[in-house]
């Protein structure tokens, strides 16, 4: 199964249980409600699941040197996702150089693709 798939099978099967527990689905709701239904649940779920990693599983491929990316991430402590750019040896950074504690990331969709 391609990626393409794959994304509009999360985004679609979380719309629906977002609907049910009578939230509005949106990509930023949809975000924060994988990354509290993955923490209540406590189990790491598949990528077909849940595309979020926790950090203390696994890392973002280490960047080569000027080809940083960003992430969508959760800030220790946080209590929505925000995005940073990943530098390498656990470093998340925002764009004024300020570094922070990510205790789950996963790459942006590609929206336009699904």
């Amino acid at each position: 199964m391609n990626n393409k798939i794959k994304y509009a099978l999360i985004f679609m099967s979380v719309s629906i249980r977002m609907i049910i527990q009578g939230k509005k689905p949106s990509k930023s709701n949809m975000i924060l409600f994988l990354y509290e239904e993955n923490t209540h649940n406590k189990m790491k779920l598949s990528s077909v699941q849940n595309p979020w990693t926790l950090s203390d599983d696994e890392l973002p491929p280490k960047p080569k040197t000027e080809d940083l990316e960003s992430y969508i991430v959760m800030i220790e402590g946080a209590k929505k996702p925000t995005s940073l750019v990943y530098e390498g040896d656990d470093k998340w950074t925002d764009n004024e150089d300020n570094y922070y504690p990510v205790i789950a990331w996963m790459r942006f969709p590609a929206f336009d693709e699904v």
